[in-house]
Protein backbone atom coordinates (compact mmCIF):
# COMPACT_ATOMS: atom_id res chain seq x y z
CA UNK A 1 0.00 0.00 0.00
CA UNK A 2 1.09 3.53 -0.72
CA UNK A 3 -1.93 5.77 -0.20
CA UNK A 4 -4.58 6.33 2.46
CA UNK A 5 -7.63 7.91 0.86
CA UNK A 6 -9.28 10.72 2.80
CA UNK A 7 -13.04 10.52 3.18
CA UNK A 8 -13.62 13.27 0.62
CA UNK A 9 -11.83 11.19 -2.04
CA UNK A 10 -13.85 8.10 -1.10
CA UNK A 11 -17.09 10.09 -1.36
CA UNK A 12 -15.99 11.37 -4.78
CA UNK A 13 -15.49 7.73 -5.81
CA UNK A 14 -18.98 6.78 -4.62
CA UNK A 15 -20.42 9.85 -6.36
CA UNK A 16 -18.71 8.92 -9.63
CA UNK A 17 -16.56 12.05 -9.91
CA UNK A 18 -14.72 11.42 -13.18
CA UNK A 19 -11.49 13.23 -12.31
CA UNK A 20 -11.15 11.25 -9.08
CA UNK A 21 -12.06 7.93 -10.72
CA UNK A 22 -9.50 8.54 -13.48
CA UNK A 23 -6.73 9.15 -10.94
CA UNK A 24 -7.75 6.13 -8.86
CA UNK A 25 -7.79 3.93 -11.98
CA UNK A 26 -4.10 4.72 -12.52
CA UNK A 27 -3.18 3.26 -9.10
CA UNK A 28 -3.24 -0.47 -8.32
CA UNK A 29 -5.98 -1.26 -5.78
CA UNK A 30 -3.34 -2.96 -3.62
CA UNK A 31 -1.75 0.48 -3.15
CA UNK A 32 -4.93 2.03 -1.72
CA UNK A 33 -6.46 1.93 1.75
CA UNK A 34 -8.91 3.81 3.94
CA UNK A 35 -8.92 4.41 7.68
CA UNK A 36 -11.59 2.67 9.74
CA UNK A 37 -12.89 6.11 10.69
CA UNK A 38 -13.40 6.91 6.99
CA UNK A 39 -15.35 3.66 6.64
CA UNK A 40 -17.53 4.83 9.53
CA UNK A 41 -18.04 8.20 7.82
CA UNK A 42 -19.08 6.41 4.61
CA UNK A 43 -21.55 4.25 6.54
CA UNK A 44 -22.99 7.40 8.08
CA UNK A 45 -23.25 9.04 4.64
CA UNK A 46 -25.59 6.26 3.52
CA UNK A 47 -28.01 6.88 6.36
CA UNK A 48 -27.62 10.62 6.94
CA UNK A 49 -30.61 11.39 4.75
CA UNK A 50 -33.17 8.56 4.70
CA UNK A 51 -34.66 9.86 1.43
CA UNK A 52 -31.34 9.23 -0.34
CA UNK A 53 -30.22 6.07 1.46
CA UNK A 54 -31.39 3.64 -1.23
CA UNK A 55 -29.59 5.66 -3.90
CA UNK A 56 -26.36 6.21 -1.91
CA UNK A 57 -25.95 2.70 -0.59
CA UNK A 58 -24.91 0.72 -3.71
CA UNK A 59 -22.05 2.99 -4.85
CA UNK A 60 -20.88 3.54 -1.28
CA UNK A 61 -20.87 -0.21 -0.59
CA UNK A 62 -18.87 -0.71 -3.79
CA UNK A 63 -16.18 1.64 -2.47
CA UNK A 64 -16.23 0.02 0.99
CA UNK A 65 -15.81 -3.41 -0.60
CA UNK A 66 -13.07 -2.36 -3.04
CA UNK A 67 -10.66 -0.52 -0.74
CA UNK A 68 -8.79 -2.12 2.16
CA UNK A 69 -9.95 -0.78 5.54
CA UNK A 70 -7.12 -0.30 8.05
CA UNK A 71 -8.01 -0.78 11.71
CA UNK A 72 -7.55 1.76 14.47
CA UNK A 73 -4.98 0.16 16.77
CA UNK A 74 -3.14 1.04 19.96
CA UNK A 75 -0.20 2.12 17.78
CA UNK A 76 -2.52 4.39 15.79
CA UNK A 77 -3.77 5.92 19.05
CA UNK A 78 -0.15 6.64 20.01
CA UNK A 79 0.44 8.30 16.62
CA UNK A 80 -2.67 10.41 17.25
CA UNK A 81 -1.26 11.43 20.62
CA UNK A 82 1.94 12.55 18.90
CA UNK A 83 -0.10 14.68 16.50
CA UNK A 84 -2.03 16.29 19.36
CA UNK A 85 1.23 16.92 21.23
CA UNK A 86 2.67 18.70 18.19
CA UNK A 87 -0.45 20.51 16.97
CA UNK A 88 -2.62 20.88 20.08
CA UNK A 89 -6.06 19.41 20.69
CA UNK A 90 -8.84 20.61 18.40
CA UNK A 91 -12.16 18.75 18.40
CA UNK A 92 -13.06 20.09 14.94
CA UNK A 93 -9.88 18.57 13.51
CA UNK A 94 -10.07 15.28 15.42
CA UNK A 95 -11.36 13.12 12.55
CA UNK A 96 -8.72 14.38 10.10
CA UNK A 97 -6.05 13.83 12.73
CA UNK A 98 -7.27 10.27 13.36
CA UNK A 99 -7.06 9.64 9.62
CA UNK A 100 -3.56 11.15 9.62
CA UNK A 101 -2.53 8.92 12.54
CA UNK A 102 -3.64 5.87 10.56
CA UNK A 103 -1.54 7.02 7.60
CA UNK A 104 1.53 7.71 9.74
CA UNK A 105 1.28 4.39 11.56
CA UNK A 106 1.06 2.50 8.26
CA UNK A 107 3.66 4.58 6.39
CA UNK A 108 1.16 5.89 3.84
CA UNK A 109 0.58 9.25 2.20
CA UNK A 110 -2.87 10.79 2.66
CA UNK A 111 -4.67 11.60 -0.59
CA UNK A 112 -7.14 14.45 -0.07
CA UNK A 113 -8.85 17.42 -1.69
CA UNK A 114 -8.34 19.42 1.52
CA UNK A 115 -4.60 19.47 2.17
CA UNK A 116 -5.00 22.35 4.63
CA UNK A 117 -6.88 19.99 6.96
CA UNK A 118 -3.69 17.95 7.33
CA UNK A 119 -1.17 20.78 7.69
CA UNK A 120 1.51 20.78 10.34
CA UNK A 121 1.27 17.13 11.33
CA UNK A 122 4.75 15.71 11.94
CA UNK A 123 5.70 12.75 9.79
CA UNK A 124 2.65 13.00 7.52
CA UNK A 125 2.96 13.01 3.73
CA UNK A 126 -0.02 14.59 1.95
CA UNK A 127 -0.91 14.34 -1.73
CA UNK A 128 -3.31 17.12 -2.66
CA UNK A 129 -5.75 16.25 -5.44
CA UNK A 130 -7.23 19.73 -5.26
CA UNK A 131 -10.82 20.72 -5.86
CA UNK A 132 -13.09 18.69 -8.09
Amino acid sequence: MRFLLDTNILIDMADGVTATLDRIAAIPLADLAMAAISAAELEASIHADPEWAAQREPPTRAVLNAITILPFTAATAKAYGTIVEACGYNRRKAVDRLIAATAIENGLAVVTRNAADFGGMPGLVVEDWGVR
